[in-house]
């Protein structure tokens, strides 16, 4: 059985109640609080995934942690990867991970889509996402911004 909602859950995390300065962006986890706290810049109504106590922060799936669990304005589910740096192609084999474990231990009849967000999308990513039609690539920058990559070879 690959999901135990009894274990497979963590505690909501005051994470998201943390305000991070942009000038204090030091790590993978500052970067995670400060897109918690500005979602919407991403999608507009793009909130954290929330249901019986359980948040969307590290949020567990087969013995590996998803950095972001997100709901869009359609209740679909959205997988978010964060990098601090840059974003290589190998990160698209651990997002589709995240992807097809929550289709296939959360999502029922919901879709799934997944994001990766890093300071500098590679061309080999690009390459490797081309043709995944519910993948998005963002590069961020400060103070900040979120801009989209479209995915083209």
């Amino acid at each position: 059985k690959l999901y135990d909602k009894k274990h497979d859950f963590i505690k909501p995390s005051i994470i998201k109640q943390q305000k991070i300065n942009e000038k204090e962006l030091n790590n993978e986890k500052d970067l995670q609080n400060m897109v918690l706290q500005n979602l919407t810049l991403i999608e507009p109504n793009l909130k954290l995934y929330e249901e019986d106590g359980i948040n969307g922060i590290e949020f567990p799936a087969g013995g590996r942690f998803i950095d972001i669990l997100a709901m869009d304005k359609n209740n679909n589910y959205v997988v978010i990867e964060l990098k601090y740096n840059r974003a290589y192609d190998r990160v698209i084999g651990q997002l589709l991970r995240y992807k097809n474990w929550i289709k296939n231990n959360l999502a029922e009849d919901k879709i799934v889509r997944g994001i990766i967000i890093g300071k500098e999308i590679t061309y080999d990513l690009l390459l490797a996402c081309e043709g995944l039609k519910d993948i998005e690539l963002y590069e961020y920058n400060l103070p900040l911004m979120f801009h989209k990559k479209d995915i083209v070879a």
